[in-house]
């Protein structure tokens, strides 16, 4: 037993099946390590999940579109989020796009 595994809650996964994992770095806030989060592309597949439909959901949706998607060339995002999950890639995909009409 791991005690640490205990009080957090943690849970194990092989490492083939996490992807789309990034480093970033907090120096500024004092972190001198850096620490590995989801990439942008992979959170809209964990928002799908949890909050389809929902006001949060779509607000993560716009959030992604003003603050990571590159407007003028998003073909590279677009493939990797396709690469996560074909057919929830595509709908999200689909909302990326609905929310641009939006605007």
């Amino acid at each position: 037993m791991n005690i640490s595994n205990e009080l957090l809650n943690t849970h194990r996964i092989v490492k083939t099946k996490i992807n789309n994992v990034i480093l970033r770095d907090f120096k500024e806030k004092g972190i001198n390590f850096d620490i590995q989060v989801y990439s942008p592309e992979r959170v809209l597949h964990e928002l799908y999940k949890y909050t389809k439909g929902t006001d949060a959901f779509f607000r993560g949706i716009k959030q992604y579109r003003k603050l990571y998607l590159n407007l003028d060339s998003p073909r590279e995002q677009y493939n990797t989020i396709l690469g996560i999950n074909k057919k929830i890639g595509q709908e999200i995909i689909n909302y990326i796009l609905m929310a641009k009409d939006n605007e």
